[in-house]
């Protein structure tokens, strides 16, 4: 499995525009994740069973990175959209929906997804954990 392709495939299908063959952001996504993902097991190669692993958290960190720099395009998702939940004519009255009212706004359920993304169940790479090399 090719985790760079992988990745961009992944983000693609997510919605992530402007992700080419060519990005360095990717790169350094992929290579971070790497690092972060053979530090906590003690590895020195990837194991096989942690593919997906390794592709979810690539994506997560390269969502995480555009979106600190301003630079996250997004096909359908306006992040700057907040739902109202109650709005009243008379005195004019406007409520917003907030995560406590168990509606997200797109910029929230963004930042679930990136989290969610990023770090997998601690069980997932406990699996793999070695004491030494």
């Amino acid at each position: 499995m090719d985790i760079r392709e992988e990745t961009a495939r992944l983000l693609e299908e997510l919605g992530v525009l402007g992700v080419s063959q060519d990005d360095f952001i990717l790169d350094f996504a992929v290579k971070h994740a790497e690092e972060i993902i053979l530090t906590d097991i003690n590895h020195k190669e990837m194991p096989e069973g942690l593919s997906y692993t390794f592709v979810c958290m690539a994506a997560g960190l390269y969502l995480q990175d555009m979106k600190a720099a301003g630079r996250l395009q997004l096909e359908s998702v306006d992040l700057a959209d907040t739902p109202a939940k109650q709005i009243k004519e008379g005195d004019v009255q406007v409520t917003f929906a907030a995560a406590s009212d168990g509606s997200l706004t797109p910029e929230a359920r963004l930042d679930a997804l990136i989290r969610k993304l990023t770090w997998p169940d601690p069980s997932t790479l406990t699996r793999y954990r070695r004491l030494s090399c």
